[in-house]
């Protein structure tokens, strides 16, 4: 019974896993074609972004809600705060594109991506700052196990050191 039920486990978890990287890589390619230049996409995929919803309000709303929820605990939920700082990157790599689209640029979006990654980068918990250096002395080897390398032998006591009474000396 317990062989069944692990193998069950590993099944929804290979099965979900699957489900997540096709969802994941529909969103993509229907966000990559939306942002190629038409004239670099085959006429099969173009309809790709409104067979998958990646027209921009459905994942908005979603990753809003990530980010959002993020928001109470960012140090918990880093990887939201990574997607933030890759989604101010990719606004300005959009609008950047957009004159190759046929489109115009527009400043505004520019500079919210520009104001939202900076703010980011530099909000975010230890970004620029160098990790404290612990003393090698400090440092002890996890319980149980033994160290790597030979562990110094103590300091041997010096002999007593004969004293103008004669006290170390032996008769």
């Amino acid at each position: 019974m317990s062989l069944v039920l692990h193998t069950l486990r590993a099944v929804r978890r290979a099965g979900l896993s699957l489900v997540l990287l096709v969802i994941g890589l529909a969103l993509l390619g229907g966000a990559v074609i939306v942002l190629v230049p038409s004239s670099l996409v085959p006429d099969t995929f173009r309809p790709l972004d409104h067979y998958v919803g990646t027209e921009g309000s459905v994942v908005g709303a979603v990753f809003g809600l990530g980010l959002i929820w993020a928001a109470f605990r960012p140090g918990a939920n880093r990887l939201w705060v990574h997607l933030a700082m890759l989604y101010g990157i990719l606004l300005m790599v959009r609008e950047a594109t957009h004159p190759s689209n046929g489109s115009s640029a527009s400043l505004a979006p520019i500079l919210f991506g520009l104001a939202s990654l900076a703010l980011l980068v530099a909000l975010y918990p230890g970004f620029g700052r160098q990790p404290k250096a612990i003393p090698a002395a400090e440092v002890a080897p996890p319980p149980g196990k033994a160290p790597d390398w030979p562990p110094a032998t103590a300091p041997q006591p010096a002999p007593p050191q004969p004293s103008a009474t004669g006290e170390g000396e032996k008769a």
